[in-house]
């Protein structure tokens, strides 16, 4: 078995992010892999207290500790890349291990998460209504690092926090997203170009320039 260390999101919205980290080491393990999630581990009762940030950091540092006999790196990007994710990143290119960004193909949405049974059951949903909402849209900027490009994109007809996306996508140019009829945010098997979503802010766009670096093999120094 190889023995690997498992990134996903956990300290935003912690209970839809730690049913989907479940979920993660079961895709894991069902790969022949051995997994350790130190977000679910160490956050569990009686262990460390993740809202304290000195625990949390310590988390993490016991965490990366584990890249000395690590062979693999794996980040789950379904519900996007956090700042203690991104850290990871740096930290297994810094100690000579290869990340591998992989995804459930699960619908970057909490609230349609409905329950956990092996991977995620979601709730039906009109896509005719998605894709009236993902057709108006608007490129507010595109940045090319390497392979990758970053768009931040703005959804007039969507409300709240899905309303403005910072994705990354791979493998396309400017004019091919400029000339979709609609540009689905989500994590879909039909959207597969789309590898990473980040908060609409400038450290989000920060962080994203920091993803792309890393997978372009830009390492920080």
């Amino acid at each position: 078995m190889l023995l690997i260390i498992l990134e996903s999101p956990y300290s935003e919205n912690i209970d839809e992010n730690a049913i989907y980290a479940r979920a993660c080491v079961r895709d894991s393990l069902l790969r022949g892999e051995a997994p350790i999630a130190s977000h679910l581990l160490y956050t569990q009762p009686g262990v460390l207290n993740d809202t304290i940030i000195t625990e949390r950091m310590h988390g993490i540092d016991a965490g990366l500790a584990w890249l000395k006999v690590a062979t693999l790196h794996v980040v789950y990007t379904d519900l996007g890349i956090t700042p203690e994710m991104q850290c990871g990143i740096y930290a297994a290119a810094a100690n000579g291990v290869k990340t591998e960004y992989r995804t459930l193909k699960i619908v970057n949405d909490p609230r349609r998460i409905s329950c956990y049974r092996g991977y995620f059951e979601m709730t039906s949903q009109n896509n005719s209504y998605s894709d009236i909402l993902h057709s108006s849209y608007q490129i507010r900027s595109a940045e090319h690092i390497g392979f990758s490009i970053i768009v931040h994109v703005t959804y007039p007809a969507v409300s709240g926090f899905e309303k403005d996306k910072i994705l990354v996508f791979e493998g396309l140019t400017p004019s091919e997203i400029y000339s979709w009829n609609q540009l689905n945010p989500h994590f879909l098997s039909e959207n597969a170009a789309l590898v990473a979503s980040f908060v609409p802010s400038p450290m989000g766009l920060r962080l994203a320039q920091c993803f792309c670096n890393a997978r372009n093999g830009v390492v920080p120094r």
